[in-house]
C-alpha cells in the first residue's frame, strides 16, 4: 500500500476518535490536550489536501492559540476538576440528521460551469501577487477578509468591554517551570519572530500571510509573558489602542481610496502589491494584539510587576 494512502487512512481514523475523546473526556485538562492534538493532526490533514495556508492557520490559531486559551481556562478552573458527561440522544439525532443533509447536498451539487482554478490562473497577474490564496483573500475576495479582520477586532473589543479591568498583581507573576521555559524564551522566541516575519514577507508568493505570522508572534509573547520576561499587557495606552484598530482602519482606508478611483477594494494594478503588503502588515499587528488581549485579559491600571511600585 502507498505510504501516502496509509497516512491518509490513519488520519481519517484518528481525527474522529480524537473528537470523540475531547467531547467525552471527564477531565477538563485532558480534554484540552486532546483538542490540541486534534488541531495538529487536522493541520497535517490540510497539508495532505494541498492547503498549506489553511494548515499553517490551523496549527497556529486553532491548535496553538485556542489550545493555550483552553489550557489557561482549565488551570484557572482547577486541574483536578471533573465535568459530568451527560448523554443526550435527543441532541445527537438532529445533529446527525443535519450532517447527513449537508453531505447529501454536497454530493448532489452540480458541476460548476466556470472552472475557477483556470480563471484564477488567468487573472493572477492582475492581482499584484504570485500566491493564488493571497490573491483571492486580499484582492479578488477582499470583502471577505475585511469582514474577518473586522469580526476579530470586534471580538477583542467585546473582551475589552466584558473583562474586568485590574492592575497587575500576584496572578501575573512568572510561572516557575524550571529551566525549560527560560531556555525556550531565550532560544525559541527569536526563531519564532524571524519565522513570523518570513511568513509575512513571503505571503505574496508562497504560503503564509498576516494570520499565520500573528499566530507565531502571539505565541512568542505568551512564552515571554509566562516566563516573566514581558510585563503585563496594559490596554489603556494609545499605542496599544492604535495597534488594535490598525488592521481594520488600514483595510477600510485602502477600500475607500480604491473606491474613489473606481470600485471598493479594486486596486490599481500598478499599486496592488504595495497595498496588499500594507494591509498584511497592519493586519498582522492588529491580530497579534487582539489575540494577546484575549489571552492576557485587560489591564487598564499599571500595577506591580517584579517588585515595581504602583504608579
Amino acid at each position: 500500500m502507498d505510504a501516502g494512502l496509509t497516512l491518509d487512512a490513519l488520519l481519517a481514523l484518528a481525527l474522529p476518535l480524537l473528537v470523540w475523546r475531547a467531547v467525552s473526556a471527564r477531565d477538563v485538562f485532558q480534554a484540552c490536550v486532546v483538542f490540541i492534538a486534534y488541531g495538529l493532526l487536522l493541520a497535517l490533514a490540510w497539508v495532505r489536501l494541498g492547503a498549506v495556508d489553511v494548515a499553517l492557520a490551523e496549527a497556529g490559531l486553532s491548535a496553538g492559540f485556542t489550545g493555550a486559551l483552553l489550557l489557561d481556562a482549565a488551570v484557572r478552573l482547577g486541574r483536578a476538576r471533573e465535568r459530568p458527561v451527560i448523554w443526550r440522544p435527543w441532541v445527537a439525532l438532529p445533529c446527525a440528521a443535519v450532517g447527513g443533509l449537508l453531505l447529501w447536498a454536497l454530493w448532489t451539487l452540480p458541476a460548476p460551469s466556470t472552472r475557477l482554478p483556470e480563471l484564477l490562473r488567468e487573472r493572477l497577474p492582475d492581482s499584484g501577487v504570485k500566491n493564488p490564496v493571497t490573491a483571492v483573500l486580499l484582492n479578488f475576495r477582499a470583502y471577505d477578509t475585511l469582514l474577518e479582520v473586522g469580526v476579530l477586532w470586534l471580538a477583542g473589543l467585546a473582551a475589552w468591554a466584558v473583562l474586568p479591568a485590574r492592575p497587575a498583581g500576584p496572578a501575573d507573576a512568572p510561572v516557575d517551570a524550571g529551566p525549560v521555559l527560560p531556555a525556550l524564551a531565550r532560544l525559541g522566541v527569536p526563531v519564532a519572530v524571524l519565522v513570523a516575519l518570513y511568513l509575512l514577507w513571503v505571503g505574496s508568493s508562497l504560503p503564509g500571510g498576516a494570520f499565520q505570522a500573528a499566530a507565531l508572534l502571539v505565541g512568542a509573547a505568551v512564552v515571554l509573558r509566562v516566563s516573566g520576561r514581558l510585563p503585563p499587557v496594559v490596554t489603556d495606552r494609545w499605542p496599544m489602542r492604535l495597534g488594535l484598530v490598525a488592521g481594520t482602519a488600514v483595510f477600510l482606508a485602502v477600500a475607500v481610496g480604491a473606491g474613489l478611483g473606481g470600485r471598493l477594494l479594486e486596486y490599481p494594478r500598478a499599486a496592488a502589491y504595495g497595498l496588499i503588503v500594507l494591509i498584511e502588515v497592519a493586519a498582522m499587528v492588529s491580530i497579534a494584539l487582539v489575540l494577546a488581549v484575549l489571552f492576557a485579559g485587560r489591564r487598564d491600571v499599571p500595577g506591580t510587576w517584579r517588585g515595581e511600585a504602583p504608579r
